[in-house]
């Protein structure tokens, strides 16, 4: 059995906090790096997806409405996330919907005026899950988008759309942003001592396009995005179980995919202390298991992706490669160039 493993900031995304790795001994998943083949992966996690399944530019939002229950047709689509901006000096925060527990009756009201404010200019705003919204454009915008995954955490005007309709969707947002802190919805939050839902996030804009399937006979993950996709695509998709040993239980097919998304929150979230706990439970489930798994020959191939930064790859042969010396995560950890280069 072949198993490609992708893992989300399996590295700590800021290079300038190297002490996070010191004290945190991770034997199973080093020896796998240090015994591996490494090729260079620069593409980040949302990239990767896109590549994987041949859509141009992240236009995953027709796709992800569509394992909704709705019809994209041939209208645009971009994912229009309810976001929280928390103001810091002058920087806008953003934190995503995880953090919102938005109800259905919530994001009804604010689709409904959102829907009656913007319906001279050609938007129609859908919510067919409370913390997943997107909107229809009469026209496809001329702007690139980044995804909400990389904006986490950030401030949010280095990352706003580019491109000939730019300042159109700016003024958009102000408007939204400006309906929104006067909505009854976030007086009612406020007043609970919830935070606001405050702004929306578009990206991953784009006109229906079938996905391409990908070369596994299965995938295993749990995140709407990633589940829509391979579903889409018509690969088999299971939930992620929560340990190696339970995965080995039902994985029986030849070429595995498995989507490990535990580091993605504490990353984001800039919480060193959970990203490492995290890990540390990754170890004793995942690394550990599969690491015996390939040394006994029950796996005849393991690839971990780890975006942004890269691929590495072993076979059983692995365990013979003694002179291979085991080395820390902190090897492979992003350098302050990498990172700069990553932003960009």
């Amino acid at each position: 059995m072949h198993l490609t493993l992708v893992i989300p900031h399996l590295f700590w995304p800021d290079p300038d906090l190297p002490e996070i790795y010191q004290d945190l001994p991770l034997p199973a998943l080093s020896w796998l790096l240090s015994r591996s083949t490494r090729q260079p992966q620069p593409l980040s996690a949302d990239d990767w997806l896109a590549h994987t399944f041949g859509l141009p530019d992240q236009a995953t939002a027709p796709i992800s409405l569509q394992a909704e229950g709705c019809k994209p047709g041939q209208d645009y689509w971009l994912h229009a996330d309810p976001v929280h901006l928390q103001i810091n000096r002058d920087q806008l925060i953003l934190a995503d919907s995880g953090i919102l527990s938005i109800s259905q009756h919530e994001a009804d009201q604010l689709i409904d005026s959102l829907n009656r404010h913007f319906a001279a200019d050609g938007l129609q705003f859908v919510a067919p899950y409370p913390s997943r919204w997107y909107v229809r454009c009469q026209t496809a915008p001329q702007i690139t988008t980044k995804s909400v995954h990389r904006v986490i955490g950030q401030d949010i005007h280095r990352h706003l759309p580019v491109g000939a309709d730019a300042m159109h969707w700016h003024q958009t947002l102000n408007e939204i942003q400006m309906l929104l802190y006067t909505h009854p919805v976030n007086d009612a939050r406020d007043a609970a001592g919830d935070p606001l839902i405050n702004s929306l996030w578009f990206w991953g804009g784009g006109i229906w396009q079938a996905p391409t399937t990908p070369a596994y006979d299965c995938c295993w993950a749990d995140p709407h995005l990633v589940s829509a996709l391979v579903q889409t695509s018509g690969l088999r998709h299971e939930a992620l179980p929560a340990t190696a040993a339970a995965w080995f239980e039902h994985a029986q097919q030849d070429r595995q995919w498995i989507w490990q998304d535990a580091l993605c929150g504490p990353a984001w979230y800039s919480d060193a202390h959970g990203w490492r706990e995290a890990l540390s439970r990754l170890e004793q489930d995942w690394f550990h298991p599969l690491k015996t798994a390939l040394t006994q020959g029950r796996l005849a191939s393991l690839t971990i992706i780890a975006p942004e930064m890269g691929e590495f790859t072993l076979t059983p042969r692995a365990a013979w490669l003694f002179w291979k010396r085991t080395q820390s995560l902190a090897t492979w950890a992003p350098t302050q160039h990498a990172a700069q280069v990553r932003s960009a």
